[in-house]
Formats: C-alpha cells, structure tokens, sequence
C-alpha cells in the first residue's frame, strides 16, 4: 500500500496519451453525436424547464442529469458539447480510480491495462447515449475517492463533499436514493469485526456522519423544494410507474374494484409486447403514447396523485402474488448482470458484439467467483494460525491507512446495493449495470492483486513447506 495519492508522471503520462488516443478514435467512429435513448425526452423535458433557474411542475424525471442537459445547451436536441463532458466525465472516473488503485499497491502494468479496459467500447458507450449513466458512475467514484481520502487524511470537509457528490447521485438516479449510507456501514462493518483499527468506532460515527449530512444536505433540499412548491414531498413521480414494471407480468389479478385501470394497463403491456423494434419485454409500457393520459382520464388524478394510486395498488398485487414477483426479481437480477452491449460499441459487426459479451460475462464471473474467496480469507484471518500463514496478504487490511480494505469493502457494498434495488424495485434491463461497471472492475483488480500478492509470498510464509524443502 502507497501513502502518496498522486500516480507518478510516466504512468499518469501514458493514460494521458491513452485518453487523447480513445477521443480522438471515439469522436470520428461515433460523430461527436449522443443518442437518442426512449429516457432522454424526460430528461429534456426537464432540462428546458430548468432554464430560467427553477422547476414549475413536478415531473417523472429527477433534476441531477437535466442539470447536465441544461448546462450543455441539450434541451432539446443532445448537443457536441454534451458528448464532450460525458466522454469528460468518464475519463476523470478512470482517473479517480487509477488514484484509488496506485493507493492500494498495484502496478505500473496493472494500472494501465485497467485504463485500456475502461477505454474500450462497451465500457465507453454510455458517453454516446443521453442516459444518466455516465454521470452516475463519475458521481459514485468521485464520492467514494472523497471517502477514503478523507478517512486516511481525518478530514470532515472531505467527508462532507463525499456526502454531496453521493446526494446528486441520488437525485440523478432514484436507485442510488440510499447509496450514500452503504460506505458508512461498510466501515462500521469493518471496524465491529475487527478487521482495521485505523479509526476508532467513534470516530468513524463522526466521519460517517459529515458525509451523510452531505448526503442529506443534497437530497433534503430538493424533498424541500418540491413540498413547499408542489406539495409532493418526494424526488419525483417515478415510484408509482416504475412499479408498474414489477408486477406487468401479473396484472390479471388486480381486484375487480380497480377493473378500469387494470384492462388499461393490460392494453399497453401486451401492445408493448408486440411492438416491432423493440425487446418484447414491455419494460416501458406503462410510458407508452397515451396510457398516462388514458389513467389520468379514468380516475380523475393528476401525475403526482397517480403516481401514489399506481403505488398502492401495485403493493398490494404484490401482496395478492409474492411467488410472481419474486420471479420478477430474480429475472431482474439476472438482467443486472447480463452483459450488455448497444450498437454504438458493436460498430455493425456480430463479431464484436460477441466479444464484448464474452468480456462483459468474464468480468462478472471473476466478482462473483472472488467475492466468497475474500470473504472467506477475511473470515480465516481472524484465527491466530491462519493470520501469521496470510499476514502478507492481510498487510494491506492491517496498516495505519488500510486503503485496499476501506476502497475494496466500500465498491463491493455499492455494487451489491445496486444489485438489490434494481432487482426489488428496478427493470430488468442490462443497461441498468452499467453505472458501477467501474467499480465492478474496480473491486476485481483489488481482489486479484491481493491473490496474487499472497500466492507469490505464500512459500515464504509457509512453515510446513519450508520444512520440507529443508529435508
């Protein structure tokens, strides 16, 4: 482990001219255009209302990513500039993560082939589409990077902007409303199971504690604005319609009471379903052309009202069919770590999309293949004869500044967050991953480094094999 965060100048050097590289090569493949996604209208909806400073109404969208649209003159249209700050943005998330990695220990050679990873298509492309995704991920790294500098430096303001960047990561994206308050747990974890003394339990509380008040600062203010200005005491209008999604598969059972919603919804779900050009999942029927309107025509309710009716009764179809719904979620979980790939990285070839599924499905089974290996080492450093046989591997866990084991337990408790969410409440839809991609590489470089530190030193430290070389 390195006390200095700054990564030296030949590495830094070499990323710098791998960063020109992709955006030279990325600017002339993809035209300098951003996508048109079936999101980005909501998102411009509320970027033009963002103009003169202020929202005027409630929408379904939350402000994070229109703010983006707002400043990059894409209200309308997605616009060049646009596509520079999301390709922007993901080069400064390779950046802040290749500062988190050089902090842990890993090599010149292992640092670059993280940045040439995160530099090919598929793990370029949300750039190219006018999606949340990219700013989400650029959010959830630069937090994280804040939280473990401030807990090696014992500094609260870096706490607190730790808690900012993770609460405009909330009001970017609803699945990341809690996200701020999983590092924080992450560290108590740690400290209770007496895997790093670095910082007192009281301590962490008052660190922690600065970065949730951050946290709500961002987060608090605009549940503020949208219930002194609209009543409406939440973030959005999303939550009763994206619940729809959840419980598409079994709308049948929904009670006679409510018979004029339920054949409206069936109507768009399996119109949805034969769509041409589209998956045939119906993963956005409830946004299709006319059926807000159709709802709001037939009980009477405005958006913000309908979004807490659509919310009632779709709790309690879940309550009328638990075994339904659990298979949505394990469908969606599923999804979630399905790899995904657009058209922008396939670049019209069958090959490529091959690969990249191939790479997509490699990256994931390393996760989850090291994940109960580096639960099971954390569990076996605590017995006396095992931690002197791993104590070179568990040196990183052991320091003053144990930043491998605050940087790998705090990604990996993000990733597994928005594993959760997504299944329970989310669409099951590939793209849905692609915000902690990076943390999801992240947290498998850490864990290889660390094996493969451990297998190196792993004779010297080995009695019995001494022994019998000895002999």
């Amino acid at each position: 482990m390195r006390r200095c965060e700054v990564v030296p100048v030949p590495i830094a050097g070499g990323v710098a001219a791998l960063f020109v590289v992709s955006l030279l090569f990325y600017t002339l493949a993809w035209g300098m255009r951003v996508d048109h996604r079936a999101d980005y209208p909501g998102y411009a909806e509320v970027a033009a209302d963002l103009t003169d400073g202020s929202l005027d109404a409630m929408y379904l969208r939350s402000p994070g990513y229109p703010v983006l649209l707002a400043l990059t003159g894409s209200e309308n249209v997605p616009s060049k500039t646009l596509f520079f700050v999301q390709m922007g943005l993901h080069f400064a998330t390779i950046w802040l993560l290749l500062g988190l990695l050089w902090r842990t220990g890993l090599g010149a050679v292992g640092l670059l082939a993280f940045a040439a990873l995160l530099c090919l298509p598929p793990f370029m492309e949300p750039a190219a589409y006018g999606l949340t995704e990219v700013l989400v991920a650029f959010l959830l790294t630069l937090g994280l990077s804040l939280w473990v500098s401030a807990l090696s430096r014992n500094r609260l303001l870096l706490a607190v902007g730790s808690g900012l960047s993770f609460g405009y990561c909330a009001i970017s994206h609803p699945t990341y409303w809690l996200v701020a308050a999983v590092p924080v747990v992450c560290l108590c974890g740690m400290i209770a199971a007496g895997f790093t003394s670095f910082v007192s339990f009281r301590r962490s509380v008052v660190i922690g504690g600065c970065l949730l008040l951050g946290a709500c600062f961002v987060q608090g203010a605009l549940l503020c604005h949208n219930g002194l200005k609209f009543n409406y005491w939440r973030p959005s209008t999303f939550a009763g319609y994206g619940l729809c999604l959840k419980t598409k598969a079994f709308l049948e059972r929904l009670p006679a009471s409510d018979g004029a919603v339920r054949q409206v919804l069936i109507d768009a779900r399996n119109a949805d379903l034969i769509q041409e050009n589209s998956a045939h999942t119906a993963g956005s029927y409830i946004f299709r052309s006319g059926t807000l309107e159709r709802l709001q025509e037939i009980t009477g309710l405005d958006e913000m009202a309908l979004s807490d009716y659509l919310a009632r009764i779709n709790l309690s179809l879940i309550g009328r069919a638990p075994s339904f719904y659990l298979s949505d979620v394990a469908r969606s979980a599923a999804a979630f770590w399905f790899s995904s790939c657009g058209l922008q990285a396939m670049f019209g070839s069958p090959f490529l999309q091959g690969c990249w599924f191939v790479l997509g499905t490699a990256l994931a089974a390393v996760f989850w293949f090291q994940l109960p290996l580096a639960v099971a080492l954390a569990a076996l450093s605590k017995n006396k004869v095992f931690s002197t046989v791993l104590r070179p591997v568990l040196a990183p866990f052991s320091s003053p500044v144990p930043v491998a084991a605050v940087v790998y337990w705090s990604a990996l408790g993000i990733v597994l967050y928005a594993t959760v969410v997504v299944a329970f409440l989310g669409s099951a839809e590939p793209r849905m991953r692609r915000a902690v991609e990076p943390l999801i590489i992240l947290v498998c470089f850490i864990a290889i480094n660390e094996m493969r530190k451990w297998w190196c030193l792993r004779p010297a430290v080995d009695p019995a094999g001494q022994q019998n070389r000895a002999a």
